[in-house]
């Protein structure tokens, strides 16, 4: 190689190296400033995401403050002042035109909820739970005390498909029938409702024995006496 074309190369790669250089610290700029936005991306979803358990946090405490005082309110009425009420649906059946019964409603005593006993006419039987403004979480499940009995019992619940409302159901470990015969054999049920502020709610139940043993027949049916104990 000649002088001439020595001095070329070497003036060549002194060109050719302050551009290499240059990329690599604009490279490097880059690599920080991911770096950086992958950093503060990272910081944005985690404040966001405490926020929004803030939010829920701070929902639920409403929502269990607003329950609180529905029931407090309810609750604080003097027992003489509060009314019982209770009362049966009936259908005609398609075969026969019989007014048969086929649901009871019992309302709490303090008013706060009631209870809606059925069996309909494709055989379905289960008890519906309605509490006026009071969301009921059915995977908390329902504490279910009958005077006849020395504990409480916990029951499985389910929602309506068609409403946030909620209903017990014939199933393990809880036996419909049996429940529906403590309901003709017990003076008095309370419920544990789960509800961002549970609450207990009493239900009166003297004088629905014959209703409840009608479920299923007509009016006139008259049902044979209550058995006090069932197994």
């Amino acid at each position: 190689m000649s002088e001439q074309d020595d001095a070329k190369s070497r003036s060549s790669g002194k060109k050719i190296w302050p551009t290499f250089v240059k990329w690599i610290k604009r490279l490097l700029l880059l690599a920080v400033g991911s770096i950086i936005l992958l950093a503060g991306l990272d910081f944005w979803e985690q404040y966001q995401r405490e926020q929004e358990k803030e939010r829920r946090e701070q929902a639920k405490e409403l929502e269990k403050s607003r329950v609180e005082g529905i029931v407090l309110a309810a609750q604080g009425i003097d027992n003489q002042s509060k009314t019982r009420d209770f009362f049966g649906n009936t259908e005609p059946d398609p075969a026969s035109g019989t007014q048969i019964v086929r649901g009871i409603r019992v309302f709490s005593e303090d008013g706060l909820c009631n209870i809606y006993i059925e069996l309909r006419l494709d055989g379905t039987a289960l008890t519906g739970i309605y509490c006026s403004n009071i969301n009921i979480n059915p995977r908390n499940g329902l504490r279910v005390k009958f005077d006849t009995d020395d504990v409480s019992m916990a029951v499985d619940l389910d929602s309506f498909s068609d409403s946030e409302h909620v209903y017990i159901e014939d199933g393990y470990p809880f036996k419909y029938l049996a429940f529906v015969h403590k309901l003709k054999c017990s003076n008095s049920l309370a419920l544990k409702i789960p509800a961002a502020y549970p609450f207990w709610t009493r239900f009166d139940l003297s004088g629905i024995s014959t209703l409840i043993g009608q479920l299923g027949k007509g009016a006139d049916f008259k049902p044979k006496p209550c058995v006090y104990k069932i197994t």
